[in-house]
């Protein structure tokens, strides 16, 4: 099924470096998991969907598409 429908993508240091920066924001209260994955999302142009609602609000106010399912 996972290659039938997903697209494996490279993690390049600009993405890395995006995550860093959401996690420092305490604001947002982003894991680096969660923080690493937005910033691959927004780094895409992809919907990220989620079913964590602290990581779709800070998606949102990082201008990062997401989808709370």
């Amino acid at each position: 099924m996972t290659k039938e429908n997903f697209e494996m993508l490279p993690i390049r240091p600009p993405e890395f470096r995006s995550a860093a920066l959401f996690a420092d924001n305490e604001r947002l209260g982003l894991r680096s998991d969660d923080a690493l994955h937005l910033a691959i999302a927004a780094h895409n142009a992809l919907t990220l969907c989620t079913l964590d609602r602290r990581m779709h609000t800070a998606g949102a106010a990082l201008g990062v598409m997401t989808l709370l399912i």
